[in-house]
């Protein structure tokens, strides 16, 4: 499909494709997107579908527009500076568009790089250095919780912070 776009030169000497694709151009000048990101980005622009899907094919054919290294980079930001769980990363992707498949290719490889149990340690002495009452752990629990960690890792959280 995305050939059937780069090999149609009337579509490609299009007044409209060219401004449509300079307007995607531009807008990848201050942020990566993902593919449906920018889909609704040019929509908004009131493109047609058909001028979309060129754009789509020429930014994807020229590695403008990637999936799959969008979330890559998405995760590991989110997981270095953020601290964040996988949840969150997975829900945060999903909702940007990554199909499930990339997004579960990508958790996989950060889980081996990155140990979320340590992130949530991190993140529970940081914010609450004592917890001294039932409330405050109740709180801590939904802060991890907000913060995309499982059940269980915030279980094993609360048993590493009593054993120290």
């Amino acid at each position: 499909m995305d050939e059937q776009f780069l090999n149609d030169d009337t579509l490609l000497n299009d007044p409209t494709f060219i401004k449509a694709k300079d307007r995607a151009l531009y807008i990848l000048g201050y942020k990566s997107y993902t593919e449906r990101e920018m889909r609704n980005k040019l929509r908004e622009q009131q493109y047609s579908a058909e001028i979309i899907d060129a754009v789509i094919a020429v930014l994807k054919h020229y590695a403008f527009i990637d999936d799959n290294a969008y979330a890559q980079k998405f995760a590991e930001d989110r997981k270095t500076a953020k601290h964040f769980g996988n949840r969150r990363i997975q829900y945060e992707l999903i909702q940007k568009g990554v199909s499930a498949q990339i997004v579960d290719e990508v958790l996989n490889n950060l889980s081996e790089e990155h140990d979320e149990l340590d992130d949530a340690v991190y993140l529970l002495r940081k914010k609450y250095p004592a917890i001294d009452s039932e409330k405050e752990k109740a709180r801590a629990v939904g802060y991890l919780q907000r913060r995309g960690f499982s059940w269980n890792i915030i279980k094993e959280t609360f048993r590493m912070a009593d054993d120290e």
